[in-house]
């Protein structure tokens, strides 16, 4: 999964799923079916276990992040900017579960 694939697919679950699925609860993501979560972490690990391991995001994404955080810990972060950092972090779960299921593939092919 290359940076902009990864970053499509972020921009897809921030505000415009929460708001066409019509989820109010900023806690959703507990719901998510463990067989369902595990079958996604399983794909992108399979894809090409390689570049799931070796996937980091852009410097540019990495400092909104790091923006995010900053005002979050300040006590200044907008609705709509702390939807977008909780987004970041179910997408960042997923990719550190991926990434060591990727590694697991790739040592078992060795």
């Amino acid at each position: 999964m290359c940076e902009s694939s990864f970053y499509q697919l972020f921009q897809a679950f921030s505000g415009t799923w929460r708001k066409q699925s019509g989820v109010k609860d900023k806690k959703w993501f507990p719901m998510i079916s463990t067989k369902i979560y595990d079958e996604i972490v399983e794909f992108i690990a399979k894809a090409n276990p390689e570049q799931v391991v070796n996937f980091f995001i852009s410097p540019q994404s990495q400092e909104r992040v790091e923006l995010l955080i900053s005002k979050k810990k300040e006590g200044n972060l907008s609705e709509e900017e702390n939807n977008e950092l909780e987004y970041f972090l179910v997408l960042e779960h997923i990719m550190r579960l991926a990434k060591a299921r990727a590694m697991k593939h790739l040592s078992q092919a060795a």
